[in-house]
């Protein structure tokens, strides 16, 4: 599958970029463009994995080692103040622009938040872009890749900054790559978490070790899912937080879905059973049914609640249907799909008939709506999800994943 995908990337990746500059555009744009038409969002026919973002990397270092390669270091001499100017302006005016949203209500339900977010910079992709363009040695080539250490101390500065001002009309979020930090970034970050009002941390392995640092700081955490990759890592994250007295949120956004919780509120909880359904891929670092299988899962258990009993799995090379029955009888299962275009809902069944849910028809994004919760949860300690929930869904997930090897029912 891995070959597969490569196949297509590099392949498609040359024909639109050489269409691009063919119509006078660069390479670039035909290269993001087909990314879009062969990913999840259009065809499908490529996923978003762990080992493609490693070997993406490897391009990256590729591409920059090149255009250090034909830089011109005496050009950086005399771009020194535009070089400066737009590295402050690239932290500054998003900075003022995001707390005056915050200040004057715009940021709705998430409350007034001045923020600092995403202050890893991706100046290092423009090079392609000049490179093509032919100005990578030009003064402007210069100025736009010049300022990358200097906004990365402006960025410490910013944080510390902005942890110690009180007089902020708001909280202070800053939100920490955790599951990126290396070396001897680890001490500044935890040093921040040690400061912030609240920790993140994101789709990674190691979640555990990661968690297992920030704990004792005992600030809320919110963790990107899956919780764990196996329930026995997600009870040890409940004992920390037990142990530390703590809040840990852990969910996918799609529980959150308008469409899910108007259909739930108008069931009026006559709910007898339910389908959820959507994509699910396979992801060889996040064993069977971890990497897509969760956000069908949350579908279900949003709606069913916990006390499934058992689970037992069909599968074949394009579908799985995994079936649990619950302790009260009921009987609710997650369908996944690795065909192209399937998208994610699922059937409610109530006293009133059945109710179909296409979470793709929202108003607002499933992940604002997340957004609102996490944000509940930094400022008021109080989870969207209990945690005792997200452990048996990962036990659910734990289960199937049994199932579908041995081909055998599985009790949680």
């Amino acid at each position: 599958m891995l070959i597969f995908q490569l196949a297509i990337i590099l392949l498609a990746s040359k024909i639109a970029g050489d269409l691009s500059v063919k119509l006078g555009q660069p390479s670039v744009l035909g290269k993001l463009l087909i990314g879009i038409v062969l990913g999840p969002t259009v065809l499908g026919l490529v996923t978003n994995t762990d080992i493609l973002a490693e070997i993406s990397q490897i391009g990256v270092i590729l591409l920059m080692f090149i255009a250090g390669l034909e830089t011109d270091v005496e050009e950086f001499k005399h771009t020194g103040k535009p070089s400066s100017f737009v590295g402050v302006a690239g932290i500054i005016v998003p900075l003022v622009a995001g707390f005056g949203r915050a200040s004057d209500g715009a940021a709705g339900d998430t409350g007034r938040v001045p923020r600092i977010a995403a202050v890893g910079h991706q100046r290092q992709h423009f090079g392609a872009e000049l490179k093509e363009m032919g100005k990578l040695k030009s003064r402007a080539g210069a100025t736009i890749l010049g300022p990358r250490s200097s906004t990365d101390v402006l960025v410490i500065i910013s944080v510390y900054v902005l942890l110690g001002c009180q007089s902020w009309p708001g909280d202070v979020l800053v939100m920490i790559p955790l599951d990126r930090v290396r070396g001897r970034s680890v001490r500044f970050y935890l040093g921040v978490v040690g400061r912030c009002a609240a920790a993140r941390i994101g789709r990674r392995t190691g979640t555990l070790e990661q968690f297992r640092a920030i704990a004792p700081y005992g600030k809320p955490v919110f963790i990107d899912k899956p919780l764990a990759l196996s329930s026995r890592e997600a009870y040890e994250i409940a004992e920390l937080a037990q142990q530390y007295d703590i809040p840990v949120m852990s969910a996918s956004a799609l529980r959150y879905s308008e469409g899910l919780v108007g259909a739930m509120a108008e069931a009026d909880g006559a709910i007898t059973g339910a389908d959820a359904f959507g994509p699910m891929h396979l992801e060889p670092t996040q064993m069977g049914y971890y990497w897509y299988g969760i956000h069908t899962a949350e579908l279900l258990y949003r709606v069913m609640g916990t006390g499934c009993r058992e689970v037992v799995v069909t599968a074949n090379d394009d579908f799985d249907v995994i079936t649990g029955v619950w302790q009260d009888g009921r009987i609710g299962t997650v369908r996944g799909s690795r065909r192209p275009g399937q998208s994610f809902g699922a059937m409610l069944h109530t006293g009133g008939g059945p109710r179909l849910v296409d979470v793709s028809k929202d108003g607002r994004p499933f992940y604002a709506s997340l957004l609102i919760e996490v944000m509940n949860l930094f400022r008021t300690g109080e989870p969207g999800i209990p945690l005792t929930e997200t452990l048996e869904i990962i036990r659910f997930l734990e289960a199937a994943n049994e199932s579908r090897s041995t081909g055998q029912r599985v009790k949680l």
